[in-house]
C-alpha cells in the first residue's frame, strides 16, 4: 500500500510531537555540524513548551502546518510567517522546516513548502526568505525549489558560531 501524506494546519494539541518530530530531525540532520553537548541539552518538555507557547499566540503572523502519514502520525512539519528581521525585499519566511529521516524524499518537504508560500501568498506576502547551515546537505532542495543565495550570516548555538547561508524567492507568484 502506497504512504499517502495530508498536510494540515497545526494546533496546540500538536505540540509534543511536533518538539517529537524536531528533536528528532536535528539529531540525524546536524550530528555531523554540532558537538554532542547540543543534542544532550535539548529535551521534547522544553520543545513542546517552546512550540506550545508558539502556537497558542502566533506573532508575527507566524502559522505552521504539519505531514501527517496515512496512519495520523505526525512525520514533519514547516513554520513560516512575516518576516522580522527586516531584509530588504523580503517580507516572508520559511522559519524552520524538518521531517523526520524514514519519510524524506517522498515530497512532503515539497508539500509543505508550498503550503507556507501559499499561506504567505494568501497574506499578500510575495516574497520569501529562509536560513540555513551551510554544512547542511537539505541545502539543495532550497536550491532545486528555485530559491538564490541572497546573503550569509553567523548562526549561534551554545557559544560556537556556525556559517548559514540565507536563500530568497523574491516572487512567490513565479
Amino acid at each position: 500500500m502506497a504512504i499517502e501524506f495530508t498536510i494540515r494546519e497545526a494546533t496546540t494539541e500538536d505540540a509534543q510531537v511536533i518538539a517529537e518530530v524536531h528533536i528528532a530531525s536535528w539529531r540525524t540532520s546536524y550530528t555531523h555540524i554540532f558537538p554532542p553537548e547540543v543534542f544532550k541539552n535539548q529535551t521534547v518538555e522544553h520543545r513542546t513548551e517552546q512550540w506550545q507557547d508558539q502556537l497558542s499566540k502566533p506573532i508575527n503572523s507566524n502559522f505552521m502546518y504539519v505531514a501527517e502519514n496515512n496512519e495520523g502520525t505526525v512525520v514533519g512539519f514547516a513554520w513560516g510567517g512575516k518576516h522580522i528581521d527586516g531584509v530588504e525585499g523580503y517580507e516572508g519566511e520559511l522559519r524552520a522546516m524538518y521531517i523526520l529521516e524514514d519519510y524524506k524524499k517522498k515530497r512532503i518537504g515539497s508539500r509543505l513548502f508550498d503550503a507556507v508560500t501559499k499561506r504567505l501568498l494568501k497574506k499578500g506576502i510575495t516574497s520569501m526568505l529562509v536560513c540555513v547551515l551551510a554544512e547542511n546537505p537539505s541545502r539543495a532542495f532550497y536550491e532545486k525549489k528555485g530559491g538564490k543565495v541572497i546573503g550569509d550570516r553567523l548562526y549561534e548555538k551554545e557559544g560556537k558560531f556556525y556559517s548559514a547561508l540565507e536563500y530568497g524567492w523574491g516572487d512567490l507568484e513565479k
